[in-house]
């Protein structure tokens, strides 16, 4: 767990004891700690690295009984929840995220995390009702990891943060991981004792008047056909290029197989002011990886695109500590 110090993420405790779990200090590194309440009890820690880059917070201390918001990621913001077609989008600077998200709680609820879109985890403290909402995105890229001990809630942004010592693997989950492009399926977690947010959803947790803490699960956010979905081939095109184009970034990247779902996006990119980088992943060895590598390449030149190439060893013994690496940034 050594690696854990020095990487990105989020992890902690509410419930009835101030002092948090033994299981998560002991687990989890030291990080920065940015929240802690004692009526009800809350804990939040941030990783030291790019702390400050990568997250954005209110201080609880300094809000009365406003909402307090963290959050991680990148997000956008819809003029409405339902996201259709017609639905306009902008970029929400993630300094500007977390009074964004306070206000539209105190004016729709729960029902307000439905206008936010992108790659994002949220933690939000409402100590009127004295509850926290754990967000994950609505594709569940950014999900949150919880478990119950010892009376309380422990959640993190990374399920090894929330591991004991004497974890157990749950076979299917991590069989899946090892076999299939190297994530767990939500709602699917690597412990039985785990479990996920999940996509489009959140959970709310408070402390009952018995002094028990209780959780409730709930999707903040459903797909809509809606009536004016009546041409899509002439809409399709326009919704892909605006979804691109706020995306890009003078940092941005494409992962490019060489298949017709990459290689579109890739041309979509190409025109784009902001010229990505294409890079295209293999592991050493695999023939048909290999091949994947050449015609990305020779696609990528025809389309004026830069291109790298990472080859996996799957002999070299850095590769877990890499894997922890990639996950926990």
């Amino acid at each position: 767990m050594d690696i854990l110090n020095h990487q990105p993420g989020f992890w902690g405790t509410f419930g009835a004891r101030a002092e948090g779990a033994d299981a998560i200090r002991e687990a989890a590194p030291a990080g920065n700690q940015i929240w802690e309440r004692t009526q009800p009890a809350i804990q939040l820690h941030v990783g030291r690295v790019l702390a400050r880059e990568l997250n954005a917070w209110h201080n609880p201390a300094k809000r009365g009984d406003q909402p307090s918001v963290f959050v991680t990621g990148s997000l956008f913001l819809g003029e409405d929840a339902v996201f259709g077609p017609r639905t306009r989008v902008k970029s929400l600077a993630l300094s500007e995220a977390p009074d964004r998200i306070a206000r539209l709680y105190e004016s729709h609820g729960a029902n307000g995390f439905a206008y936010l879109d992108g790659e994002f985890s949220i933690i939000l403290f409402d100590p009127r009702a004295g509850c926290v909402y754990l967000v994950a995105d609505k594709c569940g890229s950014h999900d949150i990891y919880l478990c119950r001990q010892d009376g309380e809630i422990l959640f993190g942004s990374h399920p090894l943060l929330l591991f004991s010592v004497s974890e157990k693997f749950h076979n299917e989950p991590t069989a899946f991981f090892l076999a299939h492009e190297g994530f767990f399926p939500s709602p699917f977690t690597p412990s039985r004792n785990l479990r996920g947010v999940g996509r489009s959803r959140f959970v709310r947790i408070e402390a009952n008047p018995r002094g028990t803490v209780e959780t409730q699960r709930h999707r903040y956010w459903h797909f809509s056909a809606t009536a004016d979905i009546v041409q899509p081939d002439d809409t399709f095109y326009g919704l892909l290029k605006d979804a691109v184009d706020v995306r890009s970034t003078d940092n941005s990247a494409v992962l490019l197989s060489g298949g017709v779902d990459s290689s579109l996006l890739a041309n979509l990119c190409a025109a784009s002011p902001r010229r990505p980088v294409a890079i295209t992943g293999t592991v050493k060895g695999w023939v048909q990886g290999e091949g994947e590598v050449e015609t990305a390449k020779k696609l990528a030149d025809l389309l004026g695109l830069q291109h790298y190439a990472v080859s996996l060893d799957p002999n070299d013994d850095s590769i877990p500590k890499e894997y922890a690496r990639c996950t926990l940034s």
